[in-house]
């Protein structure tokens, strides 16, 4: 039983950690330090992102052109980054494969069947990941950190440009403090191509929409 979090009652890296189905807790609990706050908000941004309003069937169709094709398959490879990175084991496995098959040009039937087991346990994750949100009762924006005031913006730009370029998950504590800021600081459609990238944990999309606004490290 996932018993309810109190984000605010203990340190991060102290708190229960949330099991979550598809998800293998070890591997994922160990890279991100233990910190459930940070899980919480990859799995939020994780669902916001594959979650597919029109159901996932249609979502993960299986392409009838080779235009459909290669996005299909950069989208799968994104699914895959993502699911690795959050303990989605069979999930990140199948996505690989799919791609392989998409790639070589095996069996399509084969590949079709895949794509539907791919389906399946995506639809399992997103499951386990609203049970959890629901169950816990976690509120991630309670535990976001505080904004910054204006005198400490340039070195935190500078430093989270550094975790970008670093690939360091803690790039994501970082663009939390300087949201607000950077949302009067760029043009809406570089503030949403950001908060993509981010939530995609794309932090070279992000890098690239943030290096004019600060100093290089």
């Amino acid at each position: 039983e996932v018993m309810p979090l109190a984000p605010l009652a203990a340190p991060p890296d102290q708190l229960p950690w949330p099991a979550v189905s598809g998800i293998q807790e070890a591997a994922v609990r160990e890279r991100l330090g233990g910190d459930v706050p940070l899980f919480m908000r990859l799995l939020k941004g994780f669902a916001a992102e594959y979650s597919a309003p029109q159901g996932l069937d249609v979502a993960w169709a299986w392409p009838g052109s080779s235009t459909e094709m290669e996005i299909y398959a950069k989208r799968l490879h994104r699914l895959h980054g993502s699911a690795a990175m959050l303990g989605m084991v069979d999930l990140a496995q199948t996505a690989e494969r799919v791609q392989r098959e998409v790639a070589t040009g095996s069996d399509a039937t084969t590949a079709m069947d895949h794509a539907q087991s791919l389906v399946a346990q995506l639809a399992l994750v997103l499951a386990g990941i609203a049970h959890v949100q629901q169950v816990t009762g976690f509120a991630d924006e309670s535990a976001a950190p505080a904004a910054l005031p204006a005198e400490q913006v340039l070195p935190e730009l500078s430093g989270l440009l550094q975790a970008l370029r670093a690939r360091e998950l803690g790039a994501l504590d970082d663009y939390e403090r300087l949201r607000d800021v950077l949302r009067g600081a760029l043009s809406q459609d570089d503030m949403a191509r950001l908060d993509r990238a981010m939530t995609a944990l794309d932090f070279e999309a992000a890098e690239q929409v943030l290096s004019a606004l600060g100093p290089s490290p």
